[in-house]
């Protein structure tokens, strides 16, 4: 029940502020609307106690790294990281709740360059963000693209380069997302004819299955001698069983057929009405581009390593959803009821997987830390 609570209090908090933030008038207000579900955020994703795997292993982690920062191979920024804040007594809760806060406060440096539509940006922020729950050290890192991708945005280059640094420094996988970042903003006016990604959406959610690409395995085989000891060249190395499902500790995480139904009901008219809408804004259709790689490969690619690349790539649909609702909804005359009851029943799907969430999440992963009863993680 508190767990119920304190989601759906969420989820309350950022469609108020959402819609406060969207009216700001100046950047003061901006941030000082914002700092309310940046806070929550932090709280309710941040004192979550053994939320998942990753949760209770970086716990030995973060206690191995903050006696010694020699002790375990990660990058160092990471190591420093723990180092630091171990030496500084902070707990690993502590830890945890300073992560999901840099997350959330990244996020919305970025929806700074999209504020009028941050009506529906803000609350889509947090089936968005659902994966950094498991895929901490990961989302770490990925805070620092987002603030690389703002200060591109406002052209302030030398930091850009340096966020992008951290952000490989803390996990050296994130340089996939990088490239992907770079490679698509150098074709910033093209994209996929939106028809062709609604049919690729639907053969990935119904139809393909994760055997069907099996050959990338044979592609990395080629680059592995190019990689170094770092996360990366672990994964290149391991190609092949991370496909399998073999690799790692959570293997394949399957979806059900209704949250396949659900998910393509939100993306698809996302997908067919939202390239016109987004190719009106700066570099709008890299944001899209990134959000249809996500809808199309998370489906297919629902192994642990393959699945955090296309995640990420999914969070782009708190931009790039956002800003289609938004204008969907606040010039709905210009629109056909068609269109608009596609759209209300789209963002429907696309927020109801935080309330599943908040009903249906087991006991054991929906404690937070005053029910830790003295335990620091959970044997899962």
């Amino acid at each position: 029940m508190t767990y119920f609570l304190l989601k759906i209090t969420e989820l309350i908090i950022f469609i108020l502020y959402g819609r406060k933030i969207s009216k700001a008038s100046s950047k003061p207000e901006y941030w000082k609307l914002s700092t309310i579900p940046i806070l929550t955020f932090a709280v309710v994703e941040g004192l979550r106690f053994g939320r998942m795997v990753d949760w209770n292993l970086y716990y030995f982690r973060y206690q191995q790294l903050g006696v010694n920062m020699s002790y375990l191979d990660y990058e160092p920024l990471f190591e420093f990281i723990c180092n630091f804040l171990y030496q500084m007594g902070v707990p690993y809760y502590g830890f945890i709740f300073l992560q999901c806060l840099f997350l959330a406060a990244s996020t919305f440096v970025l929806l700074e360059n999209f504020k009028s539509s941050c009506v529906w940006c803000v609350p889509l922020i947090l089936v968005c963000t659902t994966p950094n729950e498991m895929f901490i050290r990961w989302y770490l890192a990925f805070g620092f693209i987002l603030l690389s991708i703002h200060t591109f945005l406002n052209k302030k280059y030398v930091y850009t380069f340096i966020w992008l640094a951290c952000s490989s420094l803390c996990h050296s996988g994130i340089v996939v997302i990088a490239l992907m970042v770079l490679i698509l903003g150098c074709l910033k006016k093209y994209s996929l004819p939106p028809w062709i990604s609604v049919v690729l959406l639907f053969l990935t959610t119904f139809i393909l299955s994760l055997s069907d690409v099996m050959f990338i395995a044979n592609i990395t085989s080629y680059l592995s001698p190019f990689m170094g000891d770092w996360t990366l060249g672990s994964y290149i190395d391991n190609a092949s069983s991370i496909l399998d499902g073999t690799w790692g500790r959570v293997g394949v995480m399957e979806r059900s057929l209704i949250k396949n139904i659900g998910a393509f009901i939100a993306y698809a008219p996302v997908i067919f009405y939202g390239k016109e809408i987004m190719s009106k804004y700066p570099y709008g259709l890299v944001f899209y581009n990134l959000f249809v790689i996500g809808a199309i490969g998370s489906p297919l690619f629902t192994v642990e390593i393959f699945n955090r690349i296309f995640s990420v790539c999914l969070f782009f649909f708190c931009i790039v959803g956002g800003i289609y609702y938004s204008q969907i909804l606040k010039f709905s005359k210009s629109y056909s009821r068609f269109v608009l009851i596609i759209s209300l029943a789209s963002l429907f799907f696309a927020l109801i997987p935080h309330v599943w969430d908040a009903i249906n999440r087991p006991v054991d992963m929906s404690l937070f830390i005053w029910d830790a009863n003295g335990r620091n993680y959970l044997p899962f």
